[in-house]
């Protein structure tokens, strides 16, 4: 009778064991499958966003250039026209996406940051674009804004640089998406976290 019980614990223990051996290899791949599909995705809206930032202020440098000293003025026009009405064909979709997987602060720099900087440009070249196919004369203000214009351009592009840099910076150290809440205990999601990261944490062997 010993034994019988006996070998019906080992049974117990060894069905308990293969089921969190299986668990834990299926929250392995889970996370393995998870991370290269969000991987994937960012690196896309960024690479999206990358080409998007250079179509634009390219077209608004050559845009400005061509008013102050034509050669294809109208080339320069329509250049520009295509490349604002990419960005803001895309624009939405890349905010919400990266609303989705950088969160709220980044996205609201997306808009209020970068996409003003890069407006607050275009903007500006219109104006002188309008006015100088109209025949009419810019005020004092707005003729020293245009006069400026290659300033205002590089402020763009360091704007454009320090967002993309956050982006690539939140990539490489995994914080995006639903990802970035696996074994953390900042995550809502406390299925994410593992008893066994838990415990680790408590015994001082993880960060």
């Amino acid at each position: 009778m010993p034994a019988l019980i006996a070998t019906f614990a080992l049974g117990l223990l060894a069905a308990c064991f293969a089921a969190y051996l299986q668990h834990r290899y299926w929250r392995h791949r889970h996370y393995e499958e998870t991370w290269a599909r969000e991987f994937k995705e960012v690196c896309q809206i960024i690479d999206s966003i990358s080409a998007g930032i250079d179509r634009r202020l390219v077209a608004q440098g050559r845009f400005a250039l061509e008013i102050k000293r034509p050669k294809d003025l109208d080339g320069a026009f329509t250049e520009h026209v295509d490349s604002v009405e990419a960005w803001m064909r895309n624009f939405n979709a890349n905010r919400s996406k990266i609303y989705l997987y950088f969160g709220a602060y980044i996205a609201y720099q997306f808009e209020y940051g970068l996409h003003e900087s890069i407006r607050r440009s275009s903007s500006i070249i219109g104006r002188s674009y309008r006015y100088k196919t109209r025949g009419l004369k810019l005020s004092h203000a707005h003729e020293n804004e245009f006069r400026n214009i290659d300033t205002n351009l590089r402020e763009a592009r360091n704007v454009a640089y320090k967002f993309l840099k956050q982006l690539n910076r939140c990539v490489s150290e995994i914080k995006f998406g639903s990802i970035q809440h696996f074994n953390s205990v900042d995550s809502p999601d406390l299925s994410k976290v593992s008893r066994i990261y838990l415990m680790r944490r408590l015994l001082g062997l993880e960060r």
